[in-house]
Order: C-alpha cells, then structure tokens, then sequence
C-alpha cells in the first residue's frame, strides 16, 4: 500500500507541475481527492510520516491533527496488545478529550525512552507487604501496600519522608 501512495504522490505532484494558473488561484492537488481518500492515505503512515503530512497543504494539515485520527493512531500503535476483558481503564480512556496528539507524542516519547534506556528503575525500600497502589508528581511519591501504611517518599532522594499508619485494611487505592 506505501508503492500505491508514492506512485499516487508522485502522479498528483506531476499534475500540479503542468498547472498554468496563476499561483494565487491555484489549488492543490490534493484538494480534488475526496476526504476519505486522503484519511484512508494518511491512516497507512506512521506517526512521522503522519507529522510531516500537515505541511503538505491546508486539507492535509486539517486532516492529519484531527483528534480522530490521532486517537486511532494512538490505539493502533499503544492498545492493540491490550487484554479487552481487563476491567482497569486503558491509558486511551484517561486521555482528555482534544489531547490525543499530544498524549500520543508523549507516549511514543516515554517508549522511546525506554527502549534506548533513558530511563532507570530505582526501587523504593520500606514496605513489608506488596505495593497495590502508587501516585506521584514532581515532589513526592505516594505508595500504599498490603500492609496497611502509605509511604510519602521525595521524588529525587527517593527516601522516605513519612509513613501513615492506622489504615485497618490494605491500601488498595490512593487519592492525592
């Protein structure tokens, strides 16, 4: 399907060559395929492929930062592989609405990341029980486990800044 979109490109470039209008009347070629057409052709590209689109003329650029089809864009790149029966919410539907090209850069970023090994692991050493819940900014992180305590730990010593006990049950989930 790539071949097919080149040798389309490639013919609809040529053809706006041979325009003899002035510049100013002139539309792109692009603007004659039907809409359909043109999602169908940007929905065959990768992310990068996707971001240089919007440079191509105002209906590609229109088209390739509609929050729709960044939002495929971002199921079929980061949600496939995820289980369908699993009752926890997938990233995508924590994704404010308007933001699935930024929460899509974001993402691909932190995998990137990730698999150039950017990113460390640091293991935070004080709970007795399992780790069920964790919440975090800039400042603190915030642990609750099996055995009962919430950790506030500072986010860059990664050591313990209190512990919060008196919880009956194992912390389960976290609010901050």
């Amino acid at each position: 399907t790539i071949m097919k979109i080149t040798q389309i490109l490639r013919t609809l470039r040529t053809k706006a060559k041979r325009c003899t209008t002035p510049a100013s009347s002139r539309r792109s070629p692009f603007d004659l395929l039907p809409e359909e057409v043109i999602i169908h052709i940007l929905s065959q590209m990768g992310h990068p492929e996707l971001m240089k689109s919007t440079l191509v003329c105002t209906t590609w650029n229109r088209i390739a930062t509609d929050e729709v089809v960044w939002r495929q864009l971002y199921i079929e790149h980061f949600e496939n592989h995820v289980n369908k029966s699993c009752t926890i919410p997938s990233a995508l539907e924590m994704i404010k609405p308007n933001s699935h090209r930024a929460s899509f850069v974001e993402r691909y970023r932190q995998d990137g990341n990730w698999k150039k090994g950017k990113c460390t692991e640091s293991m935070l050493y004080g709970h007795t029980g399992t780790v069920w819940c964790l919440q975090f900014d800039d400042e603190r992180i915030i642990s609750g486990s099996f055995d009962k305590t919430i950790k506030i730990w500072d986010s860059e010593s990664r050591k313990c800044k209190a512990t919060l006990r008196g919880h009956y049950y194992p912390i389960q989930c976290l609010h901050a």
